[in-house]
């Protein structure tokens, strides 16, 4: 090859000048060159981007069956675990139902036991209670009885004996039971016989009483005298009232009829208030008298009988035709012997000892 021909610079002997790049040609080129760099990341990124779109589904998908079939295989541990568990529960349940079962036929036999035994406590009581409420009415009873009976052969008071024996009688018949049957009849036998013992021999004595009292208005004399009525006038002076008060301590009585008579005896006129005072002393004695006849007591029967003596004696006159058959009847009455036959009552207390001692 030939030469090249030498360069003007050279051939005037300076120095060539080297060809340099400028900044902006340097700029560009580098830019080009990032710019293709870029553009080819860029272009594996965007494959990158188009290979995972196609891939990440499938992976997704696989990860997410796998912890299914994970989740799947959990489930299936815990069926097998809980069919175990159903199946031992099950066999607790058979378990339980038999003890179940069993412990409800034991109860229900323990309830029918406990049944019968408190039916049988209960009638117990009610047997207890009800002996227990006889044996207190039979005691009451018997009480009744022994005092009717002391009552009868120590006061001779068989007014009160009649009224224990028919309360007893009430009682008795109040109870229910025939086992104080017998007991009842024998009370009835007895009440019925001291009613006859107690009003056997004092009817004709009660009317003579009766006849003693129905003489009452011819026993004092009819003449009465009055009081003389006294003017009541104010004191006026302290001496005039102590007259007064002395006046009232002597009070002068006259004669209702002095006409009649020409004597005047002190002891034949009483007045009003000494006429009442001598009925309410003589009803007193006559009604005393008749409880002692009717209890049959001899004793009070002549106290009273005395206290009627005396009283004819003393406030009536001695001719008094009606205080002379007073007197009379008074002597025959004080000749009676009141006494009772004696009537035993230990059969009916033997009757209430026995069915007391049976109760207890």
């Amino acid at each position: 090859m030939a030469d090249l021909a030498p360069d003007s610079s050279e051939v005037a002997g300076v120095k060539p000048v080297v060809g340099r790049l400028s900044v902006s040609a340097k700029f560009f080129i580098v830019l080009s060159l990032v710019l293709s760099v870029a553009a080819a990341l860029l272009a594996a990124w965007m494959y990158a981007q188009v290979v995972s779109r196609d891939t990440a589904p499938d992976l997704m998908l696989a990860e997410k069956i796998s912890v299914l079939q994970s989740q799947y295989e959990v489930i299936a541990d815990g069926q097998r675990d809980l069919a175990a568990q159903a199946v031992e529960l099950s066999t607790q349940g058979r378990e339980l139902d038999t003890a179940f079962g069993r412990a409800d036929v034991q109860l229900e036999q323990r309830l029918i036991t406990l049944r019968t035994e408190f039916s049988n406590e209960i009638q117990k009581i009610t047997r207890d209670s009800s002996r227990l409420s006889l044996l207190l009415e039979l005691l009451e009873v018997r009480y009744l009885l022994r005092s009717a009976a002391l009552r009868m052969h120590f006061q001779h008071d068989f007014a009160a004996t009649v009224v224990l024996l028919e309360g007893i009688l009430d009682r008795l018949r109040e109870i229910d039971d025939l086992v104080v049957l017998p007991l009842r009849t024998q009370i009835e036998q007895d009440l019925e016989a001291v009613n006859q013992i107690a009003s056997e021999g004092i009817q004709e004595p009660l009317r003579k009483l009766e006849a003693i009292e129905v003489a009452w208005p011819e026993l004092l004399p009819g003449g009465a005298l009055e009081l003389a009525s006294m003017t009541a006038e104010t004191p006026s002076s302290i001496g005039a009232q102590l007259l007064r008060e002395v006046s009232q301590l002597l009070q002068v009585r006259y004669l209702s009829e002095a006409d009649d008579y020409a004597q005047f005896d002190a002891n034949a006129y009483i007045s009003e208030i000494e006429r009442d005072l001598l009925r309410l002393k003589f009803d007193a004695a006559i009604t005393q008298s008749r409880v002692a006849l009717m209890r049959l007591d001899t004793t009070r029967f002549y106290e009273h009988l005395s206290v009627l003596t005396q009283w004819h004696q003393q406030f009536t006159e001695a001719d008094n035709a009606a205080a002379q058959a007073n007197l009379i009847v008074i002597e025959e009455l004080g000749k009676l012997d009141l006494a009772p036959q004696q009537y035993d009552l230990s059969l009916s207390i033997e009757l209430i000892d026995q069915l007391v001692a049976n109760r207890k």
